[in-house]
């Protein structure tokens, strides 16, 4: 998988359809990692040409969904711990700036936004519908701080990285379900604060939180026991405090 950050740019009309709702697929697990993707199968299910499905294949492969394979066609792209910890260390960077910027442009209106967003979610891979509506509750929370910034550029990438890692957080879900609460409330108190520092420590600590249980859930139970999570949060710490 590609680790380019952001998405380009989908075709349009039946294309971008088509590639929307085959991504929703790859994210959900509802095609899960490794399996072939079949432009005919596709074709048929979406009531369209292949013209259109092969379109949107190339454009999934460019944003790191689908590997592409000569002579075989596309394959959904597997899931790497190291892919996993590279993505998770960008966004490690890019939330803790939005939050910082977030705790010093906040208005009224959106913190009640945020507030109401941060109320818990109970994560669940018990059934699609459920983990698309807790997953998506769980986005416009983290999405909602970079839109607070006012930076599209960032609030591009966020989308697209936060869609890469939701892959992996549906077999985390599958094998343990968990609910987020606490993480987000404290991240929505020091950004109401206007606590740049707090803030960016809070979304820190939540976001190394989320990568440590992915790694000791989806990673170590099918390979070696002694793998662990990199401490981006530690790093960071170090990076700040040094002159």
């Amino acid at each position: 998988m590609r680790t380019n950050t952001e998405s380009s740019k989908p075709p349009i009309k039946v294309s971008f359809r088509v590639y929307e709702a085959i991504k929703e697929e790859i994210i959900s697990g509802e095609l899960p990692p490794g399996c072939t993707v079949s432009e005919l199968d596709l074709a048929k299910r979406y009531r369209t040409s292949r013209t259109p499905v092969r379109e949107a294949c190339q454009f999934l492969h460019k944003d790191g969904f689908l590997e592409a394979v000569p002579h075989k066609g596309f394959f959904v792209s597997e899931i790497t711990m190291k892919q996993i910890q590279d993505i998770y260390q960008l966004r490690f960077l890019l939330e803790g700036t939005c939050a910082r910027i977030a705790a010093e442009k906040i208005s009224d209106a959106e913190q009640a936004e945020l507030e109401y967003l941060a109320r818990p979610i109970s994560i669940t891979a018990s059934n699609q519908q459920s983990f698309r509506r807790s997953n998506e509750q769980n986005k416009k929370f983290h999405v909602k701080i970079a839109e607070i910034t006012g930076n599209d550029e960032m609030i591009k990438i966020l989308a697209n990285i936060l869609d890469k890692i939701t892959r992996a957080q549906y077999l985390e879900a599958k094998a343990a379900p968990m609910i987020v609460g606490p993480e987000h409330e404290a991240i929505v108190e020091a950004i109401a604060h206007h606590d740049a520092a707090a803030a960016e420590t809070a979304i820190t600590a939540h976001i190394q939180s989320s990568l440590d249980r992915l790694i000791n859930v989806v990673f170590k139970r099918v390979s070696n026991p002694s793998i662990k999570a990199f401490n981006f949060q530690k790093v960071n710490s170090r990076r700040r405090s040094s002159p």
